[in-house]
């Protein structure tokens, strides 16, 4: 809990469950777009995470995440709270964005946002839920993650100048606990397992791909026959986020929902 006037700590790591919430609520506006589109066309549904897709992997991870602190220290795979396994495929750049990487940011974004537009429109409540989602992801981001993020180069970024300057003096890497590779008893099971210092690309697949690929399914089949049970859908979703079992509870709410649209 924090209090007014005293920043939060700089975050240097982002746990699964960060990576889990922050990658399902930026999903939301793209779930809600792809009802809308699904609703005419699944073809173009395609044609719509495509879009998405290569402004993230490619536009923003080049001209953006590239200045990045945490995409600049991270070895192999990115480790942020987006992102995070995906592998460096581009050089890192520290220091400012250049006029013409903002502008490419700016301008690959923008087919991303208004893609859906043209069948939002026909439905007003979906093309208000989608406006919400975004301004709700992108306030919520602000609020409690951008005063703490060490992407000091991102626009949003909103940590104090005093806590940027005394970060940026210290070795940071040095007050870190260096742990070994050995090999340690897993209790009762008589095998030995290592401790996990790095998460690889296949990692980033389960967690990413295999995670919100279910939960985006889900909720594409329930907003298609209902607006009101996504709503409820969305909901339980961001609930099941405070426990462990996120997947599973979604899964088996959406199970129930589609059953009782059937019936």
């Amino acid at each position: 809990m924090s209090f007014p006037g005293i920043p939060l700590p700089l975050k240097t790591e982002h746990s699964a469950r960060d990576r889990l919430y922050w990658n399902f609520f930026n999903m939301i506006p793209f779930l809600i777009g792809s009802i809308a589109i699904a609703r005419d066309s699944i073809k173009w549904v395609a044609v719509y995470i495509g879009i998405a897709l290569f402004f993230f992997l490619v536009i923003e991870f080049r001209f953006a995440c590239t200045h990045c602190l945490y995409y600049i220290r991270s070895k192999g795979c990115v480790k942020c709270m987006m992102l995070s396994g995906v592998p460096k495929i581009f050089k890192a750049r520290p220091g400012p964005h250049s006029p013409f990487e903002k502008a490419m940011t700016v301008l690959g974004a923008l087919p991303m946002f208004f893609f859906p537009v043209y069948w939002l429109v026909r439905d007003p409540m979906l093309l208000g839920a989608y406006i919400v989602a975004w301004a709700l992801f992108f306030l919520t981001a602000r609020r409690y993650e951008c005063v703490r993020c060490l992407n000091f180069e991102c626009p949003m970024n909103r940590v104090p100048a005093d806590m940027k300057k005394e970060f940026e003096k210290r070795d940071d890497r040095s007050e870190k606990i260096e742990l070994s590779g050995r090999g340690f008893l897993v209790t009762g099971s008589g095998r030995c397992a290592s401790l996990k210092m790095e998460h690889e690309f296949k990692d980033f697949l389960y967690w990413n791909f295999v995670t919100l690929t279910i939960l985006f399914s889900a909720g594409l089949a329930i907003g298609i026959s209902s607006t009101g049970w996504l709503l409820a859908y969305i909901f339980t979703v961001f609930f099941s986020f405070q426990y462990s079992g996120a997947a599973f509870f979604s899964a088996l709410t959406a199970l129930i929902i589609l059953r009782k649209e059937k019936n």
